[in-house]
C-alpha cells in the first residue's frame, strides 16, 4: 500500500484576510497592479496591507515605513504628489527613529520626499505639473 499524504481541505488552512502572510501576498499583488498601470487598485490593496501590518507589527515597525513608501510611489504614479509627500513624511519619521538619521534608507526616503515636494503646486502661481 502506497502512503499518500492527506490533501488539506480548504477549511484546514484558514488564516484569514488580516493575517500577516496574506498581507505579504497582497503587497506582492499591489506591486503587480502598480506595474500594470492599475495604480488605484494597487493603492487600495496597499492601504489594506498597511492596516494589517500596523495592527500586527505596530505603527512604528520598519515594514510600516516600507509599505508607506510603496503607497507613496503609487500615489506619485497618479500625480498625487501631495499625498505621496505626506506618506513619505510618515515613513521618514519611522525610519529616523528605527535606523537613525545617517542611514542610507533615511537618505533615500528624504530624497523621494524632496522630489514630491518639488512637484506639489504652490499657491503662489507656480503651475508645475510634473
Amino acid at each position: 500500500m502506497v502512503h499518500r499524504p492527506r490533501v488539506p481541505e480548504p477549511g484546514d488552512l484558514h488564516i484569514g484576510p488580516d493575517h500577516l502572510e496574506v498581507a505579504a501576498d497582497r503587497g506582492a499583488l499591489a506591486a503587480i497592479l502598480d506595474a500594470r498601470g492599475r495604480h488605484r487598485e494597487a493603492q487600495q490593496t496597499l492601504r489594506h496591507v498597511l492596516s494589517v501590518i500596523e495592527i500586527v507589527l505596530g505603527p512604528d515597525h520598519y515594514e510600516v515605513a516600507a509599505t508607506l513608501d510603496r503607497l507613496a510611489a503609487s500615489a506619485q504614479h497618479t500625480g498625487d504628489y501631495a499625498q505621496a509627500a505626506s506618506l513619505h513624511e510618515r515613513s521618514l519619521a519611522i525610519k529616523r527613529r528605527i535606523l537613525g538619521p545617517g542611514h542610507a534608507d533615511v537618505a533615500e526616503t528624504s530624497a523621494r520626499l524632496a522630489e514630491c515636494r518639488a512637484e506639489v503646486p504652490r499657491g503662489d502661481g507656480d503651475e508645475r505639473t510634473g
